[in-house]
């Protein structure tokens, strides 16, 4: 929900750790999961959602020092780094800021625990109205853009990934980046406009799916 599991400089904490937004944790639930699991032998991943963050009721919880609530305060922001659908808030990757804010929880992760992997859930667009990134995608057709909607959201999707792919390799090699996208691959492609084609035939994107 565009909060961690672990003390963050990135995001807030997580309301099921601390109880609610805004809360301070006294221990580090993930350091205590990558301790345990490597001295039983667990391969050990990260697990991050991209876009998907917390309510609209919840976020104005959030402390103003995370990029989230300044996006969100901020009305030239609202609305297009942060789209809200049905009440909850996402992240809206057409935007580089957006695309470096979610890698740079990723590389955080990397920095500070020693994960096996790094594994993205598939939460992507949350819908197929063009109201979501109509503004990003207006000044990318004044700019001479020549892609579908459903292609720039596929392209802005990739970009996101294959920052993602980028940072995990420079932080180790050997940890391993991956994606669980949705079960029906058409759906995943057409709808949420995730290119697993993509992803799964040309180097820098995934290590597995």
């Amino acid at each position: 929900y565009a909060d961690s599991m672990y003390p963050s400089d990135v995001y807030p904490m997580s309301s099921y750790v601390v109880g609610a937004y805004g809360n301070n944790a006294d221990y580090d639930a993930f350091d205590i999961i990558i301790r345990e699991g490597h001295a039983a032998g667990l391969s050990v991943h990260a697990w991050i959602n991209p876009m998907r963050a917390m309510l609209v009721k919840e976020i104005t919880k959030v402390p103003a020092k995370y990029k989230i609530r300044e996006w969100y305060d901020d009305a030239s922001k609202r609305g297009k780094y942060l789209v809200t659908v049905s009440d909850r808030v996402y992240l809206n990757p057409a935007y580089p800021e957006v695309r470096q804010l979610i890698i740079d929880g990723a590389a955080e992760i990397l920095a500070r625990y020693a994960v096996d992997g790094l594994h993205m859930d598939d939460y992507f667009y949350p819908t197929q109205s063009t109201s979501f990134d109509s503004a990003a995608y207006s000044e990318y057709k004044k700019n001479g853009g020549k892609l579908s909607l459903a292609d720039y959201r596929r392209d802005c999707l990739s970009q996101l990934v294959g920052g993602l792919y980028s940072t995990v390799k420079k932080a180790n090699s050997n940890v391993l980046f991956g994606i669980s996208p949705a079960g029906n691959i058409g759906t995943v492609y057409e709808k949420q406009y995730a290119d697993v084609y993509l992803w799964c035939s040309k180097e820098g994107y995934i290590d597995y799916i």
